[in-house]
């Protein structure tokens, strides 16, 4: 077993699992729960999906793929307080400054009715990473909710101009 093993290994068909092999399959593991809560989300399947990325984010805390699209999933159900303990545990992660952190914090803030504050990190946003569709359309919507409505008509205008297809 060992040899064939290691023959994959070295024609690159699969990768060295290194000397830890229980490790390997636990990471493996996570893996493909990963993919399967991804599959359920976009199937649909909310509940599916959250409850994996629940589990993989209870198991694996200081991985923030897993994080942040918890966040986002629980975003879409509504489940607006399970997003913002995970959107301040990242936040409590990093160390620096993050414009898709940023971004995230921001659309959870519009989504819990807190356009002031949603609006200054999404212009943060704006200022360190440059102009994005989706930003935009952040702002747009931002600018919607505190009644701003020039604002947001000119932020959708050039959005649909430069990307209709979004």
């Amino acid at each position: 077993m060992q040899t064939e093993l290691q023959q994959l290994i070295d024609l690159g068909y699969i990768a060295d699992p290194g000397p830890d092999l229980a490790l390997a399959i636990k990471n493996t593991v996570n893996e493909n729960n990963f993919n399967l809560a991804r599959a359920y989300l976009n199937g649909q399947q909310w509940a599916e999906g959250i409850e994996l990325l629940e589990k993989l984010h209870e198991e694996n805390p200081n991985i923030l793929r897993f994080a942040t699209y918890l966040v986002n999933a629980y975003q879409i159900v509504g489940k607006y307080k399970p997003a913002r303990t995970v959107v301040d545990h990242i936040r409590s992660l990093i160390d620096r400054e993050s414009p898709q952190m940023d971004l995230l914090e921001g659309t959870l803030l519009l989504a819990e009715q807190r356009p002031v504050k949603a609006l200054e990190l999404f212009k943060k946003v704006e200022k360190e990473a440059g102009e994005q569709p989706q930003l935009r359309l952040r702002l747009a919507n931002a600018y919607f909710q505190l009644n701003k409505f020039k604002e947001a008509a000119s932020l959708l205008e050039i959005a649909i101009a430069t990307d209709p297809e979004e």
